[in-house]
């Protein structure tokens, strides 16, 4: 491993919990700010836990659902499908009246995340494009209109720097998956993300041709998950934007460690998400939207489940990358972070905003 892996942590809510429906606020936004809101660790992991720390991103300006199960973790068995996380988020929008994104994360970062049954498959192989085409029609009608981008491979890279002779098979399923949900979402758009370090890897290149937008995680970072300098994150989005040529752009995560062992600090976070918004509201028209991970640190029970399903190298520094990415602690103390995110986010997605 040559350069940062990072992680697309699925975090699951409780389905059938929602409050009475109160009336969304009218918002006429030209920037769409999703937030992985996960509860404080020392408060649960409840219904209750859950929809606090939604309405407080929601109350903080977030107008964006970010959504983003394993295909394993949809398609339980063979073709029988749990679809509560996601009928649960899609009701959030629905409540709030604002879009989501779709990722089923067929490859997650260094591994497919897939039915043990097809695990062993090629990529373009009928079984697998049968059985993704089955999952997509359980999936397409408990979306409600509300998403209109779906992405279907997370940080790529990882798993095709092993495996690069499956690149041209995988293309073709990104193919088959766009033409199959547009048949259900009249103008749907399909993508697969890598990590920053990935956006000009010609290897991908079939890949990304078969890609109707362009889609990344931005962890300004080492190889050894040691966090660069916050202006660099100027220098950075040349490059973004270049690699996406003509194709819009979804940040689909942005995160910041706070942990001194990888270098980090409460104030590096604080600046580093603050360039960021920047830098997107000074190219607001090429961006779909930017999802930040995530609101609050984790436990260290999950930080080590987490470790344990990535098998990276370097665990000490992986762990304190990932137990430090939030913008609460531990004990949901907000970091310096958390006021600077509310008040920017504020004003690029209330209405008002212009560039």
């Amino acid at each position: 491993m040559t350069r940062p892996r990072m992680v697309a942590l699925s975090l699951v809510l409780l389905a059938g919990c929602r409050p009475p429906t109160r009336p969304p606020a009218p918002r006429t936004a030209a920037i769409r700010v999703g937030l992985a809101a996960n509860p404080f660790a020392n408060e649960g992991y409840d219904a209750r836990s859950v929809q606090a720390r939604f309405h407080q991103a929601r109350d903080a300006g977030v107008n964006l659902i970010y959504i983003s199960p394993k295909w394993n973790e949809i398609e339980t068995s063979r073709e029988s499908y749990k679809l509560n996380d996601i009928e649960y988020q899609i009701g959030e929008a629905a409540q709030e009246d604002i879009p989501a994104i779709l990722h089923i994360r067929v490859i997650d970062t260094n591994q497919r995340a897939m039915p043990a049954d097809l695990m062993g498959q090629a990529w373009d192989a009928g079984e697998i494009g049968v059985r993704l085409d089955r999952l997509l029609d359980a999936v397409l009608p408990r979306l409600e209109g509300r998403v209109k981008y779906f992405l279907v491979g997370n940080e790529i890279e990882a798993y095709f720097n092993q495996h690069p002779d499956e690149v041209q098979a995988f293309a073709k399923l990104v193919t088959r998956a766009g033409a199959h949900i547009r048949k259900s979402v009249a103008g749907a758009q399909i993508s697969v993300s890598t990590t920053f370090s990935g956006i000009e890897d010609a290897g991908l290149r079939p890949i990304f041709d078969q890609s109707t937008f362009f889609a990344l995680t931005y962890y300004p970072m080492s190889a050894d998950f040691v966090v660069r300098d916050p202006s660099t994150v100027d220098a950075d989005f040349p490059r973004i934007l270049a690699a996406a040529g003509s194709k819009q752009i979804f940040l689909q995560e942005v995160g910041y460690p706070t942990s001194a062992i990888n270098g980090g600090s409460e104030e590096k976070q604080a600046e580093v998400f603050s360039r960021v918004l920047d830098q997107v509201a000074e190219n607001a028209g090429r961006f779909i939207g930017v999802n930040f991970t995530f609101m609050s640190d984790f436990s260290d029970s999950l930080v080590k489940s987490f470790t344990a399903y990535y098998r990276m190298p370097g665990v000490e520094r992986f762990s304190s990358f990932l137990k430090t990415l939030g913008m609460f602690d531990d004990q949901g103390r907000p970091k310096k972070a958390w006021p600077v995110f509310e008040k920017k986010v504020r004003s690029l997605t209330e209405p008002g905003f212009r560039k």
